[in-house]
C-alpha cells in the first residue's frame, strides 16, 4: 500500500461516526431512558396501589369508626371481633338446641326456635345492627356510670370472669332465689355476656271478634330481650366449680377458639366490664322507681253493642248483683258479651288492654261500686265492678318490669341525641363464621344428632 492510500485510511479511523449516526444513537438511548422512566413509574404506581389497599384494609379501615357514641368512637376493628363473637354464640346456641331437639316430645317446640336461629344466622345486617346497638349502649352506660362516680377495677373483672368460668377465689356463695344467673363455661364452652336483657310489658290482649264467655283472666307480663338481640338457653345444669387450675386452663381453651375469630382475652374483658357497669347504673336507676302503685280488683263485662250493655247496666241500677249477671254471660244467657275476673292490678296497667277511657273511669271509682258504659278498645263497651281499690306494693315482677322500662327510657332518649352512625356501617358487616352446613343439614332434615364438634355457649345472664 502506498504512502497516500496509508493516510487515508487513517483519516477514516480518526474521523469516527457521522453525524447522522450520533443522532441516531442518542435518540435510542434517549427512548431507552422514557421506557426505563415510564416502567419505574408504573411499578411505583401498581405497588403504592396495592400497598395503599392493603394500609387501607389492615390499617386504615380497621381504625375507622361505625358509630360515634356520647362522643367516643366505636372502631370497625372492634365491632367485627364482637360481630364475629355474636355469630360464634349463636351457632354454639344452634347446636346445643339441636342436641336437646332429639327428644322427640320437644323436637316440635324446638324446631322453630332452630329456624329462627338459621334465619337470625341468615340475616347478617341484623346480627350486626343489634351488635353495633349493644356496643353502643355499652358506652353510653359506662360514660353516665363514669359521671355519677361508679366505677369498675380491674380486680372486679377479674372476679366476675373467673366466677363465670367456675371458680369462686373468695369461697361459693350460697344459691339464692333471683332472676339472674351467673354465667358459668363447661370444658368446652364459648362465654357470651350480653347487656342485661329487659322487661319490656306485653299489652293484654283486647277482646276481638265474636265474644265467648271467658275464665278469670289476670294480667301478664313476659321477659323480652331489649338491649341484645340474642336468643338465651340454657340446656345443660352449672357445671361443678372448678379450681383456680381449672379455671385457667377453660380461660386457655376459650382464648384458642376465640382466636380463629380474632377476639381476644382483652375484648372479653371489656364485655365483663360492660356487665359490670350495667348492673351498677341500674341499681342506682332502680331507687327512682316507686315501689307502690294504686291497684284494682274486680270483675268486667264486655259487650259487642252499646245496646246490650245499656240493658246489663239498666239491671244493675235495679239492684241485681254483678256476679250473677256475669254468670248470665258465662252460661250465654246474655249473648254477645264476655265477662273475666280482675286480680289486684296496677291501674295503668289496664290502658294497654281495656283502653284509656277504661283507666281513667276506674281510677276514679270506689270499692263497692261499678261503673257506667265505657267505651274501650276493639270497639267494646266495658262495665267493671271493683271490689277492692288501694294503693299497694308492686309484685316483684311488676317492680322489675318498671325499673327496666325506667331505665330503657333513659337509654332511648341518649341515643336520640348522642349517637351517630356512619353511612359505611353496614358494609363493615363480617358474615363469618357461616353456619356449618352439616349442622344447617342436620336440622332441616332432622338426622340423628351430630358429634360434639361444635363449640358449647353460656347461658347468658338475666335480670
Amino acid at each position: 500500500m502506498s504512502k497516500a492510500a496509508k493516510r487515508r485510511e487513517a483519516r477514516r479511523e480518526v474521523v469516527g461516526p457521522t453525524k447522522k449516526q450520533i443522532r441516531l444513537s442518542r435518540r435510542e438511548a434517549q427512548q431507552r431512558r422514557l421506557i426505563l422512566l415510564f416502567t419505574v413509574v408504573v411499578a411505583v404506581l401498581v405497588v403504592g396501589i396495592l400497598g395503599f389497599g392493603l394500609l387501607n384494609e389492615q390499617v386504615i379501615k380497621p381504625r375507622q369508626p361505625v358509630a360515634i357514641a356520647d362522643g367516643e368512637e366505636i372502631s370497625t376493628a372492634a365491632f367485627q371481633a364482637r360481630v364475629r363473637f355474636a355469630r360464634l354464640n349463636l351457632i354454639a346456641q344452634l347446636r346445643n338446641i339441636y342436641q336437646q331437639a332429639q327428644d322427640p316430645q320437644l323436637q316440635a317446640i324446638f324446631q322453630s326456635y332452630m329456624q329462627g336461629l338459621l334465619n337470625q344466622l341468615n340475616d347478617p345486617t341484623q346480627v350486626g345492627r343489634d351488635v353495633l346497638n349493644q356496643m353502643i349502649d355499652e358506652v353510653l352506660i359506662r360514660h353516665e356510670a363514669n359521671r355519677r362516680g361508679i366505677t369498675v377495677s380491674a380486680a372486679e373483672v377479674q372476679e366476675r370472669l373467673e366466677q363465670q368460668f367456675g371458680f369462686y377465689r373468695h369461697g361459693t356463695p350460697t344459691p339464692t332465689a333471683t332472676a339472674t344467673a351467673t354465667i358459668t363455661p363447661t370444658a368446652t364452652a364459648t362465654p357470651l355476656v350480653t347487656n342485661t336483657p329487659t322487661l319490656t310489658p306485653t299489652p293484654l290482649p283486647s277482646p276481638t271478634g265474636t265474644l265467648t264467655p271467658t275464665a278469670t283472666l289476670a294480667p301478664t307480663a313476659v321477659i323480652t330481650q331489649t338491649a341484645t338481640p340474642f336468643p338465651t338457653f340454657t340446656p345443660f345444669p352449672t357445671p361443678t366449680v372448678v379450681t383456680e387450675e381449672g379455671f385457667k386452663e377453660l380461660l386457655a381453651q376459650q382464648l384458642e377458639l376465640w382466636r380463629s375469630i380474632n377476639f381476644t382475652e382483652a375484648d372479653y374483658r371489656k364485655l365483663v366490664e360492660a356487665e359490670l357497669y350495667d348492673e351498677r347504673l341500674r341499681e342506682v336507676f332502680n331507687r327512682d322507681v316507686p315501689t307502690r302503685e294504686d291497684h284494682i280488683m274486680g270483675a268486667w263485662m264486655a259487650f259487642e253493642t252499646e245496646e246490650g250493655a245499656k240493658a246489663v247496666l239498666d239491671r244493675l241500677s235495679q239492684g241485681e248483683p254483678f256476679d250473677k249477671l256475669a254468670g248470665e254471660v258465662r252460661a250465654r244467657t246474655i249473648v254477645s258479651a264476655t265477662t273475666g275476673e280482675l286480680p289486684w292490678t296496677p291501674v295503668v296497667d289496664l290502658a294497654p288492654r281495656f283502653g284509656d277511657e277504661v283507666q281513667q273511669a276506674v281510677s276514679s271509682t270506689a270499692a263497692g261500686q261499678h261503673t257506667n258504659i265505657i267505651a274501650g278498645s276493639g270497639n267494646l263497651w266495658y262495665i267493671f265492678n271493683i271490689t277492692g281499690h288501694e294503693e299497694r306494693d308492686l309484685d316483684p315482677q311488676t317492680l322489675r318490669q318498671r325499673q327496666n322500662d325506667h331505665f330503657q327510657q333513659w337509654l332511648d332518649d341518649q341515643r336520640s341525641t348522642k349517637v351517630q352512625f356512619m353511612d359505611y356501617w353496614e358494609s363493615r358487616v363480617p358474615q363469618d363464621p357461616a353456619v356449618p352446613l352439616d349442622l344447617v343439614n342436620a336440622i332441616q332434615s332432622a338426622q340423628p344428632a351430630l358429634p360434639q364438634e361444635f363449640p358449647t355457649p353460656l347461658p347468658q345472664q338475666t335480670p
